[in-house]
């Protein structure tokens, strides 16, 4: 994950859910968050499935882009049939030649 985000303080991601929003300012609390889920095996990431559509890219400059989608997400969790629907905000900034996330955010949208 270290190599999509730009290490700096001012990096963010946001999620939004139905319990709330939680969000992570700085590289350090976006990577203890991030090694958190991954280590998370209470659930099969085999069973689940993402799909990412409607694609709204938009070049701000040479060095930053925004990219807004949608994502579904369809499959078992904890034994549970799950379907979620969200949004995704990300903007993007050109660190030495490479897109690194700066913003990222996660709404979760009520079926």
């Amino acid at each position: 994950m270290g190599e999509l985000w730009i290490k700096e303080p001012s990096s963010i991601k946001i999620f939004m859910s139905a319990k709330g929003l939680t969000k992570y300012e700085g590289w350090e609390n976006i990577n203890a968050s991030q090694k958190k889920e991954t280590e998370d095996n209470s659930w099969d990431r085999k069973q689940m499935k993402a799909t990412f559509s409607n694609y709204n890219i938009n070049l701000i400059d040479d060095e930053s882009a925004s990219v807004v989608c949608e994502t579904s997400w369809e499959g078992i969790m904890g034994g549970d049939t799950l379907n979620i629907k969200q949004n995704r905000i990300v903007v993007l900034k050109k660190v030495d030649g490479k897109w690194k996330y700066s913003l990222h955010s996660i709404y979760n949208i009520p079926l």
